[in-house]
């Protein structure tokens, strides 16, 4: 019962998106190393899953769904396409609808892209806590494996997620801008005043 409701699908997208604003931000990092090519199917999955937003009409959900492909469309052209964006996934409910969302949102990008090539697989950054549930630990790489995802792993023993964020950035200099997007509830302790596009706090990394 505890993994079934831990499966993502198009319903929870539907539940929490009315809940959910996408903060997207920028850092200076250099390209991450060059990720593994995303699979035919993998691709294939995604692009059907972008494509099934379309059709949808139904008054509670489909203007919250095209306001989010509407942002990561603008993030990914603002920030450089595709290998350009990393979303934060810790396997929870508003993190899946995140994942879910960047992986369409990938998938058109690399359908538009005027000169196709090797098609790079949708970037995520993960911090492994060590009070976390096994079951989700497991949900994680699952997901991961499933939906073909480049995991960006922190120890979360060693690393909270400013200190992982100043790690990272540390290991990558360079300056080309990079988009984080992640998810939040307008109740969220730190959400008020949160855009879709907002810098960090001023006592995290700049991002």
């Amino acid at each position: 019962p505890f993994r079934h409701c831990l499966t993502p699908s198009l319903s929870m997208v539907v539940l929490l998106l009315d809940f959910l604003s996408l903060i997207v931000a920028a850092t200076t990092l250099a390209p991450l190393d060059t990720p593994t090519e995303w699979s035919d199917a993998a691709y294939s999955s995604s692009l059907a899953l972008a494509r099934s937003f379309g059709p949808l009409n139904n008054r509670y959900i489909s203007s919250e769904l095209r306001s989010a492909m509407s942002v990561l469309s603008d993030t990914y052209r603002i920030f450089g396409g595709p290998s350009r964006v990393i979303g934060s996934y810790n396997g929870g409910k508003d993190a899946c609808v995140i994942m879910h969302l960047i992986r369409a949102a990938h998938a058109l990008q690399l359908e538009a892209m005027v000169e196709p090539g090797p098609r790079p697989r949708p970037t995520m950054l993960y911090f492994d806590g060590e009070d976390d549930f096994p079951e989700v630990k497991d949900f994680v790489w699952e997901t991961a494996k499933k939906y073909e995802l480049d995991l960006v792993v922190y120890d979360g023993r060693k690393y909270n997620f400013a200190e992982g964020l100043k790690d990272l950035i540390a290991k990558s200099p360079g300056s080309r801008p990079l988009a984080l997007v992640l998810g939040t509830r307008a109740t969220d302790p730190n959400a008020g005043g949160q855009e879709l596009f907002s810098p960090s706090s001023d006592w995290m990394p700049p991002f």
